[in-house]
Parts: structure tokens; C-alpha cells; sequence
């Protein structure tokens, strides 16, 4: 993670929480975490889990360092407008990615790739498009 900063900047956000804020400023924008879980197969982490919003949250150092939007979620990347319910095209199309992400729809799990979407984020897909993971993390 980058050093902090007085206003952190930021391309891409999710209900309102972007990269690089604190857990009491993620707090502020949607309350409390009801959940803490186990996000595997996503990432093998723990994370802030938001069962109405079908939304999780990662933290490095107190730093929110992904975003993960679920299949169901009614949330939207807030740039492009988009979630799980569209097709990687759209994506490609939104973010001027050089290629179409690659989704797989068989039983394995397999990481996607990441996406790089500008100011130093990615996006990478899950499986069958079950979730959308914002990070900062290339791999």
C-alpha cells in the first residue's frame, strides 16, 4: 500500500467506500461491519462482510485495500455503472481495458487476471462473474 495521504486519491468506488480508507471512514459512509468472514475463494483473507449491500471489505494496516461486489449486489462500480449482472465486454468497453476479461464458467476456480483500470487500481473477476474484486494489487 501507498504511504497515506491528507485526501487519498482514488479512480473507482463501491457504495461509496474507495481504496485507502480507514475502517471509521468506511464506518461513517455504511455503518459498522455486521459480518467479519472468511472471503475464500475470493481472496484468502478475512474481511468486513455487508450481507444487504452483497458487498466485502478488505483491510491492510487499517486501509481498505479491496472491494469485493457479489453476484445479487444492487451496488455498481460508481464510474462505469456496472456489477456482476453485466458482460466483460462492457467492461472492456467502460474502462478501455486492451482486452476483454476472460471469465470462466466451469466448476475450478481460477483467477481471471486483473484489469488495470487507472490512478494504480485493478478489477479482476471471479468465476461465472460471482463477484468483482477492486484493488490495488496487480497479482
Amino acid at each position: 500500500m501507498l504511504h497515506r495521504t491528507t485526501t487519498p486519491s482514488f479512480n473507482e468506488s463501491i457504495a461509496g467506500i474507495h481504496l485507502g480508507m480507514t475502517s471509521a471512514e468506511v464506518t461513517a459512509v455504511i455503518g459498522a461491519s455486521p459480518q467479519m468472514v472468511n472471503l475464500s475463494p475470493y481472496v484468502n483473507t478475512y474481511g468486513w462482510y455487508y450481507p444487504d449491500l452483497r458487498i466485502a471489505v478488505t483491510f491492510d494496516a487499517d486501509t481498505v485495500d479491496r472491494i469485493l461486489l457479489l453476484q445479487g449486489s444492487r451496488a455498481v462500480l460508481a464510474r462505469s455503472g456496472l456489477n456482476c449482472m453485466n458482460e466483460p465486454y462492457e467492461f472492456a468497453r467502460a474502462y478501455h481495458l486492451k482486452s476483454v476479461p476472460k471469465i470462466n464458467y466451469d466448476d475450478r476456480y481460477s483467477d481471471s487476471g486483473n484489469y488495470a483500470i487507472g490512478g494504480e487500481e485493478y478489477l479482476s473477476f471471479g468465476n461465472r462473474m460471482e463477484c468483482i474484486m477492486l484493488s490495488k494489487y496487480w497479482n
